[in-house]
């Protein structure tokens, strides 16, 4: 807005990357009939100190392979599964916070922008604190949901639920981390299960930062998927200088891929 001292002169300038959104997500996203899905290539936006970096899930699994001699994996899952075979559940929590960065790194533009964003419901994978931090920098109410029971308490509408699908850093029991955590997902966390089913039938999912490798997630997907046939919802992905390969890939998950050229 620029004021002459007589006459207010609103100049609009259209922002950089809307021509890539279809505008059925857009409506949806005005509308609130649209999710998030945060996962942890969203996280690589955040602040970090000088020298350090956030870590890709590949990146990650390195981390706790090489802490075990011998170990020839290169399935982070399967790295970390043994890591926590071998040194118990506290080990694992204490070495997920120094590598994820905990105390150090803080919520990069990309998270408050995202937080300022028509959102009532924000899942994400992250076992993080960068979006609930970037939600009180923009001054918003959050209500965390990690435990499934908290599912039962209502919200108002200027409440945003942040749903921690795979648990808290700072509650390692909830962490689905390991092969055994994924693989009972369904059997532990059925009411969780149901609730992330019913956000797929009723909103467009919007994927951000997030790969669909996640045994438990797909496994709920698939299921809405075949239920409802042509009726699924559309899902959208967000990539930047995606390559075929990669399309191909949420392609065959019935995922259609916004593609954003850049850096």
């Amino acid at each position: 807005m620029y004021t002459n001292g007589k006459t207010n002169i609103a100049i609009m300038t259209k922002p950089k990357y809307i021509q890539y959104i279809p505008s059925p997500l857009l409506r949806d996203i005005t509308k609130g009939f649209c999710v998030p899905f945060i996962g942890s290539g969203f996280s690589l936006n955040a602040d970090v100190p000088e020298k350090e970096r956030m870590l890709m899930w590949r990146d990650l699994g390195e981390e706790f392979r090489k802490e075990i001699p011998g170990l020839k994996t290169q399935l982070p899952l399967e790295a970390i599964s043994a890591y926590e075979y071998k040194f118990k559940r506290p080990a694992l929590a204490e070495k997920m916070k120094e590598v994820l960065l905990t105390g150090k790194c803080k919520p990069g533009a990309c998270h408050i922008a995202f937080c300022k964003l028509p959102f009532n419901v924000v899942c994400t994978t992250n076992f993080d604190e960068l979006l609930e931090d970037a939600y009180k920098l923009v001054d918003k109410n959050i209500k965390v949901v990690v435990d499934e029971t908290q599912l039962a308490i209502s919200s108002d509408s200027k409440t945003v639920e942040v749903i921690k699908l795979h648990g808290d850093i700072s509650r390692p029991i909830t962490m689905i981390a390991t092969e055994e955590d994924y693989d009972s997902f369904l059997d532990t966390h059925k009411l969780m299960a149901t609730y992330l089913g019913n956000l797929l039938i009723t909103r467009t999912p919007l994927f951000i930062g997030y790969s669909i490798d996640d045994v438990d997630f797909r496994q709920v997907y698939q299921v809405v998927k075949t239920r409802l046939g042509s009726m699924k919802r559309n899902a959208y992905v967000i990539k930047v200088n995606a390559n075929e390969v990669e399309i191909e890939q949420y392609k065959r998950r019935g995922v259609t891929v916004i593609n954003i050229p850049g850096d």
